[in-house]
């Protein structure tokens, strides 16, 4: 056999082999989001279903079983009460929803339009918002939330507020970059001589082309905001009894993790697979917009 024969084999053999590893990791990949998905439509179903769904009062409680190991009639165990883990698990979805959801609301609703305003505008509109964000900046965003909830009392919705504060610095500066490499592009100027207005070529034109930047930090946001607002309740901060959420769990099971870990295993799982869900379905939504860009 020829050398240029030989060659044309290897090639073909490393060009299916290629492809074979694409077609795998594309599975792999569609499993990875499918099972997400199907994780993530749970624990929202469970957050909205939970009377139905749950085998027991949250709140009820069985002085003389504490701690009891998982049963039939108490799958996950009890807690320090002998209140049902698996119900409070069920309702605790709630707020553990509902938080990051207001969190990532709020950062949004002011930190685009300030990340906008400051790249569309520059000079000195650019430099106030900026020393704004940097004086956020200064300060850890988890300190300056405990500070914000030691200020003005410790409850669900000042822990919200305090996380939101912190995250709107975050949004704007990302978006701020992102709109200043769109302001240099060529439509932006051809939209300002037809006269558009500033916030339609913000938020008509300029927008839908960082969709994907979007789309990854407020996924990532939520996830974070979820982790700092367990966070909170773990350390007292956040949700009040008779309040449910999953760090307010761990912050409950905490001191009788020698005697049953199943208080603290359960809402720490949950917690988990809602944040690494949240992180593969981000993704694929991104990686889905860029093979989407590229087919244009």
């Amino acid at each position: 056999m020829s050398s240029a024969a030989s060659d044309v084999l290897a090639f073909e053999r490393d060009t299916s082999s290629r492809a074979a590893g694409g077609r795998f990791e594309g599975l792999f990949q569609k499993i990875v989001v499918v099972t997400s998905a199907v994780i993530l439509l749970v624990i929202v179903c469970c957050a909205l279903f939970a009377p139905w769904l749950a085998p027991h009062s949250p709140n009820t409680i069985h002085l003389f079983n504490p701690y009891s190991p998982p049963s039939r009639g108490f799958p996950f165990g009890q807690d320090s009460a002998g209140r049902d883990i698996l119900s409070r698990l069920i309702y605790g979805a709630r707020l553990s929803l509902l938080g990051p959801s207001i969190v990532v609301g709020i950062a949004f609703a002011v930190g685009v339009p300030l990340g906008f305003l400051a790249a569309y505008r520059g000079g000195f509109t650019d430099g106030l918002i900026s020393r704004v964000f940097d004086v956020v900046f200064a300060f850890p965003p988890l300190l300056l939330a405990v500070v914000i909830v030691a200020t003005f009392g410790a409850s669900f919705n000042t822990a919200v507020f305090a996380v939101a504060i912190t995250y709107i610095p975050l949004m704007g500066r990302v978006v701020r970059s992102a709109a200043l490499v769109e302001r240099s592009k060529t439509y932006v100027e051809e939209c300002r001589l037809q006269g558009y207005g500033a916030w339609r070529i913000l938020f008509v034109h300029m927008m839908p082309n960082i969709g994907r930047v979007l789309i990854g930090q407020t996924t990532l946001y939520f996830a974070y905001g979820l982790l700092d607002l367990s966070a909170l309740s773990f350390l007292g901060l956040g949700a009040q009894p008779p309040q449910i959420d999953w760090g307010g769990m761990l912050e409950n099971a905490n001191q009788g993790v020698f005697q049953s870990a199943t208080g603290v295993v359960f809402p720490a799982v949950a917690i988990v697979l809602l944040v690494v869900s949240l992180n593969f379905i981000a993704d694929w939504a991104l990686d889905y917009e860029s093979r989407k860009a590229g087919q244009l």
